[in-house]
């Protein structure tokens, strides 16, 4: 089909955040068009002699746009002022279905984009069992999948980026999706609660859960008031020095548990005082440096979620349970 009859909608086919692939068609475009490996792309006709880019091939599609706007288009492509584009027709079930599996095989395919795909599948009607099979994942794999979908925009296009650059982890999104989903956490606040505060610190899924589990009920209350939240005039500093307590812990931790192989498998031999102090102490060790590093969690609870303040007891509090509401002796009730 000629190139100019060719028109793309990755709104219907394409499961990425984005329209095509950058990587994937800065290395055709490098490459250039090879003939003998070149694949037609999946067409679905649009009427009027024109058709749309269907269920895969959107990445080859704007390679192609590219090679033929510097003039590196094969030869044998050439049709006058235009250029005939190996395609084959597909009907709109097709390249549905081909979207689904030409999307779930690609190996730099995210977090979130898999997850869409997945929702996508479920709602055309097929089974969770089915679409895990479709994917070669089990059930557990594809329902903790779709919590990803229930996060925001900005908390999603992060998901499985370099922590350098503020990404977090699939496991950790998927702690602070399920959080969000069990106490009914809107897009709204989630987004608030990313840029003023999440994506400044560094969580994993400890962390993550902890976190949740001591703000939860607070970040519901402010998904139903419609508060925004306050940032403290020193969290930045208060951030930063959690994340760099943060980074010593994981450093110590990693090079405990290196020390504690070596020692097993013998390495330790000529130093024997070291060898005893690990054995002894090793894994107690390891096992507080893990829990020291969700402390990130700790800071952002007390600064998201203050504890209530408490109120003198009332000279009329009559009943105990009413009085020791206001007890400030009592202990503190975060939520």
């Amino acid at each position: 089909m000629l190139l100019s009859k060719l028109n793309v909608d990755p709104a219907q086919f394409q499961f990425r955040d984005h329209a095509y692939s950058e990587k994937t068609v800065g290395a055709i475009v490098a490459e250039g068009i090879n003939l003998s490996k070149f694949d037609p792309i999946p067409v679905l006709a649009m009427g009027k002699g024109k058709a749309c880019v269907a269920g895969d091939g959107h990445s080859r599609f704007e390679a192609i746009r590219r090679l033929a706007s510097a003039g590196k288009m094969p030869a044998a492509w050439k049709a006058g002022k235009d250029w005939e584009i190996p395609t084959r027709t597909v009907d709109k079930d097709e390249a549905t279905r081909l979207g689904w599996t030409a999307n779930l095989s690609r190996d730099n395919f995210t977090p979130c984009e898999e997850a869409k795909v997945f929702k996508a599948m479920l709602d055309a009607g097929i089974s969770l069992k089915d679409v895990a099979a479709a994917a070669h994942k089990g059930e557990v794999y594809v329902t903790k999948m779709l919590l990803l979908n229930t996060l925001c925009r900005d908390i999603r296009a992060m998901v499985g980026a370099a922590p350098e650059v503020g990404g977090i982890d699939k496991l950790t999104a998927q702690v602070l999706a399920g959080g969000f989903q069990r106490y009914g956490v809107d897009h709204a606040t989630q987004q608030q609660l990313w840029h003023c505060f999440l994506k400044g610190a560094t969580l994993n899924f400890q962390s993550a859960k902890k976190l949740i589990d001591r703000i939860g009920g607070r970040l519901a209350e402010k998904s139903a008031d419609g508060m925004l939240f306050a940032m403290p005039a020193n969290v930045a500093v208060v951030l930063q020095e959690a994340r760099e307590r943060g980074s010593a812990c994981r450093s110590a931790k990693m090079g405990l548990s290196l020390l504690v192989k070596a020692m097993e498998a013998g390495g330790l031999e000529d130093y024997p005082d070291l060898a005893k102090w690990i054995g002894q102490h090793g894994q107690t060790a390891i096992d507080a440096l893990s829990e020291r590093v969700t402390e990130d969690a700790e800071v952002l609870a007390s600064i998201i979620a203050p504890p209530k303040l408490f109120k003198p007891i009332p000279a009329d509090a009559t009943d105990a349970k009413i009085a020791r509401q206001y007890d400030p002796t009592a202990t503190p009730s975060f939520c």
